[in-house]
């Protein structure tokens, strides 16, 4: 009678455990966010998204993103990650967005559901002020050595432009890279998106001695959005739900003012 008693409880402690996992195994990633209390965000650092003044991280899409949370009853965890990795690190479960002036493309579609689009963005090539006169347009860009981040839209554009296709290239972790590596002399043009490039080079900033070649615009024109795992519906939901409210209150135009990009951002209808 002990033995069927037993075996009794083990039978009902392991149909308790199985429902358990069904359960943890169906719980949406809006629910696990929930409960966790924070949203963790993946990002990659350069002005004037996300970078650090001091000790204390600001940029456009950090208070972006906050104001979001805020808004869903979340706390912001800011995680840095290789942008190359972005897509395994959003599906092993290691961060919940990536939130850090990501470019939308079929590509990431496939990968990850994405929000609706809440800014405009184009790659735009970044030289030494000492070639000036050497680097004036694309056609004059044939035979330099170029750099851009790996798995960017930079990349992608360089690759897609006849012009530029066949050059010597390198590429780079991250887009801060591309400056340091001009800054350096080891490539000659650098392709970055022109948010990061405005707010980056020239007078006033750390890289003084380059310069945005104007005129040497690649590919298409972009739209930014923030991407999360396949099937998180109901975050998404909320996502949008939040940029739209505070699109219409002026909140987020009041960010992008003071980060120089309120003429980029997208309406919310």
């Amino acid at each position: 009678m002990k033995k069927v008693l037993a075996l009794i409880l083990v039978v009902a402690m392991c149909a308790v455990f199985a429902t358990s996992m069904v359960a943890c195994k169906d719980q949406s990633d809006w629910e696990k966010i929930q409960e966790s209390g924070e949203l963790v965000i993946g990002i990659t650092y350069f002005k004037p998204m996300n970078y650090y003044e001091g000790e204390t991280l600001v940029g456009f899409e950090t208070e972006f993103a906050t104001a979001v949370c805020e808004i869903l009853g979340l706390k912001p965890k800011f995680q840095e990650i290789n942008w190359n990795n972005k897509i395994v690190e959003l599906q092993s479960g290691t961060i919940d967005v990536i939130w850090n002036g990501m470019t939308i493309s079929d590509e990431l579609r496939q990968n990850m559901d994405i929000s609706t689009a809440y800014m405009t963005n184009r790659q735009v090539a970044i030289i030494n002020k000492a070639n000036a006169a050497v680097y004036t347009d694309i056609a004059s860009m044939t035979n330099a050595k170029l750099g851009a981040e790996q798995q960017s839209a930079g990349e992608r554009a360089i690759a897609a432009t006849p012009e530029l296709a066949d050059n010597s290239y390198v590429s780079l972790t991250a887009q801060v890279d591309v400056l340091n590596e001009l800054k350096s002399g080891t490539i000659d043009v650098g392709f970055i998106d022109i948010v990061m490039a405005t707010a980056s080079v020239g007078a006033g900033t750390d890289y003084e001695d380059l310069m945005i070649v104007e005129s040497a615009m690649v590919g298409d024109d972009e739209l930014y959005g923030i991407g999360m795992r396949k099937g998180s519906t109901d975050l998404l939901n909320n996502i949008n739900a939040a940029i739209k409210k505070l699109y219409t209150d002026g909140t987020l135009a009041e960010i992008a003012e003071k980060y120089g990009l309120a003429s980029a951002l997208v309406p919310q209808v």
